[in-house]
């Protein structure tokens, strides 16, 4: 084997090398963004669940306010019968 072969080979050897560094370099860079990754995806997790709780608390709060709404409403117009059928009978009386 002649120099300039031995250096060839000692060169692709060389490049060989860097390209293994450099895939573990990228590979420990992968490792690091699937880890971030997976934080990532339970904080958005979390913030679902939160959110899925407000709604569902806030829908049950307008729902208890369209109740209590139609109550007031009902009560307002069975008073109004009360009285009107109180009145009907005062007149009637005199």
């Amino acid at each position: 084997m002649d120099t300039d072969t031995a250096k060839i080979l000692l060169d692709v050897q060389r490049q060989l090398g860097d390209t293994q560094k450099q895939i573990g370099a990228i590979d420990e860079r992968t490792v690091q963004i699937l880890r971030q990754t997976e934080k990532t995806n339970g904080a958005v997790g979390d913030l679902q669940r939160r959110t899925a709780i407000l709604e569902t608390k806030q829908a049950r709060s307008q729902g208890a306010k369209g109740v209590l709404k139609w109550a007031l409403g009902f009560g307002e117009r069975l008073l109004l019968f009360v009285a009107g059928v109180l009145v009907n009978e005062w007149r009637s009386g005199r």
